[in-house]
This record gives structure tokens, sequence and C-alpha cells, in this order.
């Protein structure tokens, strides 16, 4: 967890956008569910709200993954090796 993070903070500008990206969705996801009424009718608004939250994080982390495994040099050097003789 360490070395990722210290992996992350030498692309600080990709940092910094990330963090400025999540910080403006929650901004906006916070503003349209305070604006919800408290009945039962808002709660098919409420639910989607939610949902669209889980899935910005679920897509966020998914578009870590290319960045993490390029970091695997193990991976790399254990491939040429795993092919079957």
């Amino acid at each position: 967890m360490k070395r990722q993070f210290i992996l992350k903070l030498q692309d600080k500008t990709a940092l910094f956008l990330s963090w400025l990206r999540s910080i403006v969705i929650a901004i906006v996801l916070a503003t349209l569910y305070v604006n919800l009424p408290e009945t039962t009718g808002s709660a098919f608004g409420k639910g989607g709200l939610m949902f669209i939250s889980l899935l910005f994080n679920a897509f966020q982390a998914f578009s870590e993954l290319p960045s993490v495994g390029l970091h695997l040099h193990t991976l790399a050097r254990s491939v040429p090796n795993a092919t079957p003789r």
C-alpha cells in the first residue's frame, strides 16, 4: 500500500486531477441528494444516486489497474518462462 502511494506521488498532476474529479463528482451527487424531498416518492432517486456513486468508485478503481500492472516487474520477468515446452 505504501509503495503504491509513493508511485502515485511521482505523477502529481494525475493525482491532483483524480482527487479534484472525485471531489467535484461528490459535490454534485451530494447536492442532488440533498435537494430530494424526504418522502417515499424520492426513494427511486435516492437509490439511483447511491448506485451512481458506487458505480463511479468502481470505474475509478478499474481505471487504476493498468498503472498498477506497469509496475509489476516480477510479472514481466516470469512471462517468458511461463510458455509451455
